[in-house]
C-alpha cells in the first residue's frame, strides 16, 4: 500500500509539472504578460489575462542581466505614451539639439559625484534596475551654510517623483544631478548637463517644477483640487497680494540706509507700498518677515496684513503674482482662481556662487512660453504697476476673459498625463547619454 500511495503521488507531481508546463507555453504567446527576473533572483511569471495570475518558480534562468530582460506589455514605452496620450515635447527636442551643440554630442556623465560634489545645492541620483537613489551634495553655500531643511525636502520629494514613474514605466539604468535651492547653475558644470527647476526654456534642462508637483504626484489635496471651483456671493473691486517680503534686495544690514535701499529695490516691497497708499485698487501685505527684514518690524506696519486663504483671495477682481527669490510657485495655483492674474516676472536675475561664476540667467519654467500676456495673463512691472490697475479699475468685468483663459490653460494644458509625458521623455532622452554603467563612456 505505501509503494502505490507513493507511486500515484510522483504521478500527481509529475503530471502537475506537465500542466504547469503547457499552461507556461500557452501564455508565452500572449503579449499580456512578461517573465523578468528579480533582484531576489525569483521568476516571477505576470498572467494579467490568466486566471492563475502570478506563479513564482524557484528555477529562474541562470545570469540574465536586467536589460536582456522581456518588458512587461503594460511597461512598455508604447503602452505609457498611449495610456498617458504623450505628445512630443518640443521644448525637450530644443533643448538636446542645444545640448548636443554645445557639447558636440558628449555629455560628460562618469564619476558625476566625484567630480561634482563641490556644488552646493546638488542632489545626484542613480537609476539602476527601476529604483533610484539619492544622495546629496555636503558642500556648503557661498555663505558656509549647509543645504537648508527645505531643499533636502524638495530632494527627496523629486526622488519619489522618478520613482513613481519608475513604478510604471521602464527608465535606462542612468545618473543624473538636479539642483534643488532657489538659484541658478551653468547650464553645464565640467560638461555635465544639470536637471533645473527654472532657467532658459529651450537652452538649460529644465524638469518638471515644484510649483506642480503637487499636479504629477497625482496627490493634489481636496482644497487644491476645489479652488477651480470657488463661487463667490460678490467680488471685491479691486487687486490682492498677499506673501512675505522675499527678493535678492532686502536689507543687507540693520542700518537705516540699507532699509530704505531695500524698500525701493524689493519688487514685492514696492506693491505692499502702492496698497498702502492707493487702497482703493489693491489689497497688499506681509503676513509675515523674515531675514534682514526682522530688524524693521516698526517701521514695516503700514504693509502687514493678516494672510487670506484662497477662498478669500479668489473673490477679489484680480491677483497680483510677484517674483521673490526667484519666480514665484503660486503662478499656476492662482492661474486656477479664474481671475485675472497681474503677472510680474523678472526678465533675468543675477546669481553668484562660490563654485562657478557668476551668473544672469532668465528663470523661466519649461511651460512660461506657452502662456500668451493680455490674454491668459496680465504682464505688469512696478512703473506701471498702478496705470494698469486705474485702468483695470473702469471696468473689472471687462478683464474676466483674462482669468478664465488662464485657468483653462492650467486645467487643460499642465494635468498629471502631460507632466508624466515630459518627465518621461526627459529623462529617457538622457538616458540616451548617460547610461550606466558610465565606465565605459568617456569622462
Amino acid at each position: 500500500m505505501m509503494v502505490l500511495g507513493s507511486t500515484f503521488a510522483c504521478l500527481l507531481f509529475c503530471l502537475g509539472r506537465l500542466t504547469m508546463a503547457k499552461q507556461l507555453q500557452e501564455w508565452g504567446d500572449n503579449p499580456s504578460f512578461s517573465v523578468f527576473v528579480s533582484p531576489s533572483g525569483i521568476s516571477d511569471i505576470h498572467a494579467a489575462a490568466s486566471p492563475k495570475g502570478l506563479i513564482r518558480t524557484q528555477e529562474p534562468p541562470e545570469e540574465i542581466q536586467f536589460w536582456q530582460q522581456p518588458v512587461a506589455a503594460s511597461r512598455t514605452q508604447e503602452a505609457f505614451k498611449h495610456r498617458h496620450q504623450c505628445k512630443d515635447e518640443d521644448v525637450l527636442r530644443e533643448t538636446f539639439d542645444y545640448l548636443k551643440y554645445v557639447t558636440a554630442g558628449d555629455f560628460r556623465c562618469a564619476d558625476i559625484r566625484r567630480r561634482l560634489g563641490h556644488v552646493h545645492g546638488l542632489g545626484f541620483l542613480s537609476v539602476n534596475q527601476r529604483k533610484v537613489s539619492l544622495e546629496l551634495s555636503k558642500a556648503p553655500s557661498v555663505w558656509g551654510d549647509p543645504l537648508p531643511s527645505t531643499d533636502v525636502k524638495r530632494a527627496v520629494h523629486f526622488q519619489k517623483i522618478v520613482q513613481d514613474l519608475l513604478d510604471e514605466v521602464d527608465l535606462p539604468d542612468m545618473e543624473f544631478a538636479v539642483h534643488f535651492p532657489d538659484d541658478n547653475v551653468p547650464t553645464l558644470l565640467d560638461g555635465t548637463p544639470i536637471l533645473q527647476n527654472q532657467g532658459r526654456v529651450g537652452k538649460d534642462l529644465l524638469h518638471v517644477p515644484r510649483s506642480l508637483w503637487d499636479i504629477l504626484s497625482g496627490n493634489m489635496s481636496t482644497k487644491t483640487n476645489d479652488i477651480a471651483n470657488i463661487t463667490c456671493a460678490s467680488r471685491i473691486p479691486k487687486a490682492v497680494f498677499r506673501g512675505a517680503p522675499t527678493g535678492f534686495d532686502g536689507p543687507s544690514n540693520s542700518s537705516g540706509a540699507a532699509f530704505q535701499e531695500a524698500t525701493l529695490r524689493n519688487w514685492r516691497y514696492r506693491v505692499a507700498s502702492l496698497s498702502a497708499r492707493r487702497p482703493d485698487i489693491l489689497d497688499a501685505g506681509f503676513h509675515h518677515i523674515y531675514g534682514g527684514w526682522s530688524s524693521f518690524q516698526s517701521s514695516m506696519k503700514h504693509v502687514m496684513k493678516d494672510p487670506l486663504t484662497d477662498q478669500q483671495l479668489a473673490c477679489y477682481s484680480a491677483v497680483v503674482v510677484v517674483d521673490g527669490n526667484t519666480l514665484a510657485d503660486r503662478l499656476p495655483h492662482q492661474l486656477k482662481y479664474g481671475i485675472p492674474v497681474i503677472l510680474l516676472h523678472h526678465a533675468n536675475m543675477s546669481f553668484t556662487q562660490a563654485n562657478y561664476r557668476a551668473i544672469t540667467t532668465s528663470i523661466d519654467e519649461f511651460w512660461y512660453p506657452e502662456l500668451t500676456a493680455g490674454q491668459d495673463y496680465m504682464q505688469a512691472s512696478t512703473e506701471n504697476l498702478e496705470g494698469l490697475l486705474d485702468t483695470m479699475s473702469k471696468s473689472w468685468s471687462s478683464y474676466k476673459s483674462i482669468g478664465s483663459r488662464g485657468r483653462t490653460y492650467v486645467m487643460n494644458a499642465l494635468g498629471t498625463d502631460r507632466l508624466k509625458c515630459y518627465m518621461y521623455q526627459l529623462l529617457s532622452e538622457y538616458g540616451r547619454y548617460c547610461l550606466v554603467p558610465t565606465a565605459n563612456k568617456t569622462g
